[in-house]
């Protein structure tokens, strides 16, 4: 559910409510012992957690339009990869400094770290 993507008519999914499911998934995983899910959700969600960061930079931004808002939307609805994060979000709209951080070398931490 967590990274399931939703279809016409389907109840949408807020990125707080996935992350809240890949939490209890993680949870769930680390009881069972189960290192490679745990180390695949663990991955999941700091990519989630990338996303809503990104999401609440682009807000802070002064755009209006369509486009714009529907970009915004895909962002809220659906889990992006972190490439297209990257390179579709905090590179083109340069809100690389999730969290403080204004070093693009995280972002490529990160990506090497996720394709391991």
């Amino acid at each position: 559910m967590g990274s399931r993507k939703h279809g016409p008519g389907d109840q949408t999914v807020t990125l707080a409510e996935r992350a809240s499911l890949f939490r209890q998934a993680h949870l769930q995983a680390q009881s069972q012992g189960d290192a490679v899910l745990v180390d695949r959700l663990a991955g999941q969600l700091h990519v989630l957690e990338l996303q809503q960061a990104t999401l609440e930079a682009l807000q802070h931004l002064d755009r209006d339009g369509d486009e714009w808002q529907a970009q915004l939307g895909e962002l809220r609805d659906e889990l992006q990869g972190l490439a297209v994060l990257y390179n579709e979000y905090a590179a083109r709209f340069k809100v690389w400094y999730m969290g403080g951080c204004t070093d693009v070398m995280i972002w490529w931490h990160i990506i090497i770290t996720h394709m391991e």
